[in-house]
């Protein structure tokens, strides 16, 4: 399964060395953005939702989208797509965090490989 998902790791690896101009004064609003304890746990649930899509688009051959579920994460995570988007813009912004971010998400992915392919443990 984390082998499905290592593209889309990767892609947010990259996508988290873009910054704006230094010059270029960037604001947030703080009060949107998700602490990084918890956004490391709804990117866990995205990416694992990302890795659900791929695996039944390859078993049925269909195209599906996982736009739909994306709010589920957010509703069970209570947060919103306006707070989402926000942190994604904010971490992306600060690559270092990002970077940490990933790191324990990549930690959280394996241990769930980890369980599913050792149950008895």
């Amino acid at each position: 399964m984390f082998k499905k998902i290592i593209p889309l790791i990767i892609l947010f690896f990259l996508a988290s060395c873009y910054r704006e101009a230094p010059d270029k004064q960037v604001n947030f609003d703080m009060s949107k953005v998700i602490p990084q304890e918890k956004m490391v746990e709804v990117m866990t649930d995205m990416h694992l939702l990302e890795g659900a899509v791929l695996q039944k688009q390859r078993q049925n051959a269909v195209s599906y989208k996982a736009s739909p579920y994306y709010n589920i994460i957010l509703e069970k995570h209570q947060i919103t797509g306006e707070q989402f988007e926000e942190s994604v813009r904010y971490y992306t912004y600060h690559t270092g965090m990002m970077d940490k971010i990933f790191e324990e998400v990549i930690v959280n992915l394996s241990k769930k490989e980890s369980e599913l392919m050792n149950p008895a443990q």
